[in-house]
């Protein structure tokens, strides 16, 4: 009896530590600029996704850019014609993301005389790779990232309580669903 109350007890600890680990999920930024489209992918607490596989999409299900990642978690791509684009980050280990680009988002930074040059130009750019002069500086749009992110986290941190309560339900019913059988198979042995 005492075996079994101790391995219930384990059981529910388990259950509930295991909602903090929830909270692990991947975030997925863009950052617009006039030469180029900077995605910024990183878990709950600011860890980089570090080689997740990037693809840009366009409206019509083309890949448009495909790539992975660099050690902040960044991957960079040259701003196309204004479109509607999905972007889909892929860490490999089952987290994935979704972020959708307007056309309305793009065209204020679309240069015309840019879309006469040649397609080959349109590759994938590696993150680390120079920049040309954007439009909003790198610092206003790392602090409203970092706003963004302590947002979420904020958000996350506010479910907590009824993840654990939901989680402490489960728990209940099947330690309750575990003595009714327990029950019965002592009833039936004493019926024997």
């Amino acid at each position: 009896m005492k075996a079994l109350l101790r391995s219930a007890s384990l059981f529910i600890l388990l259950l509930a530590s295991i909602s903090p680990l929830w909270a692990h999920r991947l975030l997925v930024f863009p950052a617009i600029a006039a030469t180029h489209i900077e995605i910024h992918a990183s878990f709950g607490r600011n860890a980089p996704a570090i080689g997740a596989q990037v693809t840009v999409y366009t409206a019509d299900g083309e890949a448009l850019h495909r790539g992975h990642t660099d050690e902040r978690g960044h991957f960079r791509f040259p701003t196309p014609a204004p479109q509607n684009l999905l972007v889909v980050v892929d860490d490999g280990a089952g987290h994935r993301s979704e972020q959708r680009i307007t056309a309305d988002r793009l065209a204020p930074f679309f240069d015309a005389s840019r879309a006469a040059e040649p397609s080959s130009s349109q590759t994938t750019m590696p993150a680390a790779a120079a920049s040309g002069n954007d439009t909003i500086p790198m610092q206003d749009r790392l602090d409203a990232l970092e706003a963004r992110i302590a947002q979420l986290e904020l958000e996350s941190h506010q479910r907590l309580p009824w993840e654990r309560f939901l989680i402490g339900l489960l728990a209940l019913f099947c330690l309750s669903l575990f003595g009714w059988a327990w029950a019965q198979a002592r009833a039936c042995k004493r019926g024997s």
